[in-house]
């Protein structure tokens, strides 16, 4: 238990440090008035899950708050652009476990800062609300919706006898938006031709950034052109404790092995989306440890038996993590994953004093299992290059002796470093 409190203070400790990187988080941008009048400084830069209604900005010692009516464009230099605009959007919904509202036609204005994806003739913006996500073509400053929806819709309206869906429930998918794209095609504004992708188009943002770089014939924005993989080394300790038990007769019969500390040396690749958004990533990572340690047991046959524990693990550790805030420049992750420790080495022995000067010295005992799958949970805070790791894990039966078990909870941490972003 004392591991596992140990472990969840450490993950504590690291969200306390992750929430006050997020506090310092300025970056250099800028931000434009209603009156024109471009201002420089650091814009805080939060993950906005939904389009933001205001933003924190500071310039020099001075810190504001702008709101959606104070400016009408805010961005960082290849990082994002936001701009004002007068909008309306279709209250329906983009997930068919949903049901659509009762009129088709449900409309909403405001006016919002849509996030501009390209940057063109004929722009493409993004708008997140709570309840979903929508795009618009930018036209001679004006926002258009691209519309599409899907969800469950009740057909039971009279409105709708005559149609042979009359009375049902169904899902039912709006692809406007295609047609739209088409109509945009052949605008004599647009200079590209995506007349052979248009009826396979999703709507996301990726398909559709896609499709206006080539409308616009502007190149798409990449992510400075690198992947998100890395390799990774990192050192550190892990802190045993063993759990042992065993019937009447076993070698573990009143047995006890000591809590130990014992060094690790980590190399690994990340997994990653080149995306500076992407959230999930792999860790594959192979890990050189120790586990050296001494016990005692009591018996009534002799007068003390003492067991000297050296084994050599060579393990493949398997972790699936989730970014918590992908924009920060420290990173939160945590993940669980799977450990397999392949025993290299051991030199177990128990050691037997029967008294009148008979030492007898058991070799392989405690044995040990040649492949162990422990569960791991794991948490990472990392900067661009730099990293703390925190894994908390723990074992089945190490030990393949009849009648006995011997298993341990394990925590280890240390630094990681990136060798490549």
């Amino acid at each position: 238990m004392k591991s596992v409190r140990c472990f969840f203070t450490i993950i504590f400790l690291l969200f306390l440090i992750n929430a006050e990187s997020q506090n310092k988080l300025f970056v250099q941008g800028w931000v434009v008035l209603n009156s024109g009048d471009t201002l420089y400084g650091k814009i805080l830069n939060k993950e906005w899950n939904t389009s933001p209604a205001e933003i924190k900005f500071k310039k020099g010692n001075k810190e504001s708050i702008y709101t959606i009516q104070d400016l009408s464009a805010f961005g960082v230099d290849n990082d994002f652009l936001y701009r004002r605009f007068q909008i309306s959007y279709h209250l329906t919904p983009i997930n068919e476990n949903v049901e659509y509202s009762t009129s088709d036609d449900s409309i909403k204005n405001s006016v919002v800062w849509l996030k501009i994806i390209v940057n063109a003739n004929v722009s493409l913006g993004q708008f997140i609300n709570n309840e979903r996500t929508y795009f618009y073509f930018i036209q001679n400053g004006k926002a258009t919706e691209l519309l599409y929806s899907k969800g469950l819709k009740d057909f039971s309206n009279s409105k709708y006898q005559g149609d042979p869906r009359y009375g049902k429930t169904l899902v039912t998918e709006n692809f406007s938006f295609r047609q739209q794209l088409y109509e945009l095609n052949m605008d004599k504004s647009t200079k590209g031709d995506i007349s052979n992708s248009i009826a396979t188009m999703d709507y996301n943002a990726f398909s559709l950034s896609f499709a206006f770089s080539q409308l616009n014939q502007v190149q798409e924005k990449k992510s400075n052109g690198k992947s998100g993989n890395s390799f990774i080394a990192g050192i550190g300790l892990s802190s045993y404790t063993h759990h042992v038990s065993g019937s009447n007769g076993s070698y573990l019969q009143n047995a006890s092995l000591n809590s130990n500390i014992s060094p690790l040396l980590m190399f690994g690749y990340l997994l990653k989306g080149a995306s500076k958004s992407s959230r999930f990533s792999f860790y594959q990572e192979l890990i050189l440890s120790t586990l050296n340690t001494t016990g005692i047991a009591s018996s009534a046959a002799a007068q003390s038996i003492s067991f000297n524990v050296k084994n050599t693990f060579l393990e493949l550790q398997l972790l699936p993590t989730y970014t918590f805030n992908p924009y920060s420049n420290l990173k939160f992750a945590a993940g669980i994953g799977v450990d397999l420790m392949f025993k290299a080495n051991s030199q177990n022995v128990e050691h037997v004093d029967n008294g009148g000067g008979s030492v007898q010295d058991i070799p392989n005992i405690p044995a040990l299992n040649g492949i162990l799958a422990c569960p791991v949970i794991a948490a990472t805070l990392t900067g661009k290059h730099l990293g703390i790791f925190v894994n908390y894990q723990f074992s089945g039966n190490l030990t393949n002796y009849l009648n006995s078990s011997w298993t341990f909870t394990k925590i280890s941490g240390g630094l990681f470093y990136k060798f490549r972003n």
